[in-house]
């Protein structure tokens, strides 16, 4: 493999890593409470909550039979009666469908963020209709805790963590004292490849957390280049103090001797 297919699976990846938060969204399949049906989100909004109750009522159970719960028009109709409740104000009732909605939402492995969101904004919409600040609160938490940006953050650490801990493992196990020549170690280009992805990935949490450009560029970076190298550099000069002797020439006096 030459450079320039080097180079190009480099740049693909490093773009797929941006991309995916905001392209995965596009794959699933959306129907809002007020695209759901022209009929109730008009009963809804001209001030008609008991036909719009009713109709919803109604979609409900049709949407369950025919469709069944992970039809994302089964949540829209959820949604739509929880807001046909809402203007009744039967709060518990509207409640209990915004929390339907959200367990069916919530099962799947790969979750809809974004759907999530935007039930979760209707009922915190609804809470504050209600003057109830203290879910107002903790719905606005399960909203800002739906953000992924830690677990790229983290994942991509411990992936650059243990990209630098192998190729550090690897320049020491050769044999010889420690030269310039054992840090080209085989393989060294996917060691380099393996931590460019994790840098990169810890930069787009950082970015989905809100950091500035600037930041979430430099912190990476120096958790990589800087921060890694001296701990393990640090971690190699200690054990050499305490333990002197090269290990490996521990292991030699263990092998039988060819006669």
């Amino acid at each position: 493999m030459g450079s320039r297919e080097k180079v190009l699976i480099v740049l693909v990846s490093i773009i797929a890593i941006m991309a995916i938060p905001e392209i995965i969204p596009y794959f699933y399949p959306r129907v809002s409470w007020d695209r759901y049906s022209d009929e109730g989100r008009q009963a809804i909004l001209f001030g008609e909550p008991d036909k719009a109750v009713e109709y919803y009522k109604a979609e409900v159970k049709k949407t369950l039979v025919t469709r069944g719960v992970k039809d994302p028009r089964y949540i829209a109709a959820l949604e739509g009666l929880a807001q046909a409740y809402e203007r009744q104000g039967m709060w518990l009732s509207a409640e209990d469908q915004f929390n339907e909605a959200l367990s069916q939402l919530q099962k799947p492995w790969l979750r809809d963020r974004q759907r999530i969101k935007e039930t979760l904004n209707l009922m915190a919409a609804m809470y504050e209709k209600k003057g109830d600040t203290a879910s107002v609160a903790f719905t606005k938490k399960r909203i800002a805790d739906l953000n992924p940006w830690a677990h790229w953050f983290w994942t991509c650490f411990v992936l650059a963590f243990m990209t630098e801990a192998l190729y550090l493992g690897h320049v020491l196990a050769q044999p010889g004292e420690l030269e310039i020549d054992h840090f080209k170690v085989p393989l060294a280009s996917v060691y380099v490849f393996s931590l460019l992805i994790a840098t990169v990935g810890m930069m787009r949490g950082l970015l989905m957390q809100g950091m500035s450009i600037e930041g979430a560029v430099l912190l990476p970076l120096s958790i990589s280049l800087l921060a890694m190298p001296v701990l393990f550099v640090g971690v190699f000069m200690i054990t050499q103090r305490m333990f002197p002797q090269d290990a490996r020439l521990l292991l030699e006096g263990s092998r039988p001797k060819r006669s």
